[in-house]
C-alpha cells in the first residue's frame, strides 16, 4: 500500500520543527509528501503563533536567504520523498496573501490541483498540517494502521 500526505506549507513559522515532523512522519510509514508551499519574501511573516502560543519575530528578523538556505538543504536531503509546490495565491490586485489570509478556498483550490495532478499514484492520501502529528496507540506505523483497520479512522489521531 502506498500512502501520502498532502498539506500547505508555510516554512518561516515551522522552521525549528519542519524536519522533525518529516522524520517522524516517514518513520510512522508515508511514502510521499505532496507540500503546496505558500512561503515568499512579499508574504509577511505572523508576528505570533497562535496555536503554541510564542512570539516569532525572530523567525521573522532571519532574512528569506538564509531561511531558504536551511530550507534548500532539507528539500535536497529528502527530494525522493517529496514533491514541492510553489504555491503563492494573491489578492485582486496582485499582491500575495498573507499567511493567515490563505482562506479555505485557497487551500481547496490547492487541493483540487494536487487530486487532479497527484492523487491517482497512492492508493491512500490525508491531510495534515506541519504542526500537527499522526500518533497510534495501537500501531506503530500507518501501514499496520490501515492494513488492520479498513475503514476505523478512531484508531489513529492528530
Amino acid at each position: 500500500m502506498n500512502y501520502a500526505l498532502f498539506t500547505h506549507l508555510f516554512f518561516r513559522p515551522n522552521l525549528f520543527h519542519f524536519e522533525e515532523w518529516l522524520k517522524y512522519h516517514i518513520n510512522f510509514g508515508v511514502d510521499h509528501f505532496y507540500f503546496y508551499e505558500s512561503s515568499h519574501p512579499g508574504i509577511p511573516c505572523l508576528q505570533a503563533d497562535t496555536k503554541r502560543k510564542i512570539n516569532i519575530p525572530l523567525v521573522g528578523d532571519i532574512p528569506h536567504k538564509v531561511i531558504y538556505h536551511h530550507y534548500d538543504k532539507i528539500r535536497k536531503k529528502y527530494k525522493d520523498c517529496c514533491t514541492f509546490i510553489k504555491w503563492l495565491p494573491k489578492d485582486k490586485r496582485g499582491n500575495y496573501l498573507e499567511h493567515h489570509q490563505i482562506h479555505a478556498y485557497e487551500q481547496a483550490t490547492a487541493f483540487n490541483h494536487f487530486y487532479k495532478n497527484y492523487a491517482q499514484k497512492h492508493d491512500r492520501v490525508s491531510t495534515i498540517d506541519c504542526d500537527e502529528f499522526y500518533y497510534s496507540d495501537k500501531h506503530d506505523n500507518i501501514t499496520s494502521f490501515l492494513d488492520k483497520n479498513k475503514q476505523d479512522l478512531s484508531l489513529i489521531h492528530i
